[in-house]
């Protein structure tokens, strides 16, 4: 979430919220502390947070490219999964 904390800087309510989210999750990794609102609001940064990794695989060399394509599967398997509640 801290990766795309930066892109909602136009909207300070949401970065604020995205921040105390943030926050919150490093605390306790509980997402049933969670509101329905929440958890929309972490599906929202981790699609923004694929799209990041989408646009900087063309700079990384193969080594790094095959680990980001393994990391933005698992992020998009957990968005998956949050998306079906």
């Amino acid at each position: 979430m801290n990766d795309v904390q930066n892109e909602y800087a136009p909207d300070r309510f949401l970065q604020l919220r995205v921040n105390s989210i943030s926050q919150t999750l490093s605390e306790n990794p509980s997402l049933y502390q969670f509101t329905s609102e929440d958890l929309d609001i972490i599906c929202m940064c981790m699609h923004d947070a694929l799209e990041l990794l989408d646009t900087v695989k063309s700079e990384l060399e193969p080594g790094d490219l095959l680990e980001c394509q393994r990391f933005s599967e698992e992020v998009g398997d957990i968005l998956a999964l949050l998306q079906k509640q």
